[in-house]
């Protein structure tokens, strides 16, 4: 939806030592709102996601070993 602004998040997966390095992107705030403090927790709150997120996948991850 082009009136819809969203954000673009990038997955990258990459061999490192024994195991692999996850790497993610997201951008696309500054299309979100015109108000900058909108932006800012908008920000915020995806970054306490992504921390989630992560914990819930690296679990994932160790257990398929």
């Amino acid at each position: 939806m082009e009136d819809f602004p969203s954000n673009t998040i990038e997955f990258t997966i990459e061999s490192e030592g024994q195991g692999v390095l996850l790497t993610v992107r997201e951008s696309g705030f500054a299309r979100l709102s015109d108000d900058a403090a909108e932006r800012r927790r908008r920000f915020e709150e995806n970054a306490e996601g992504w921390v989630e997120e992560l914990v819930v996948a690296r679990g994932l991850a160790v257990s398929a070993r």
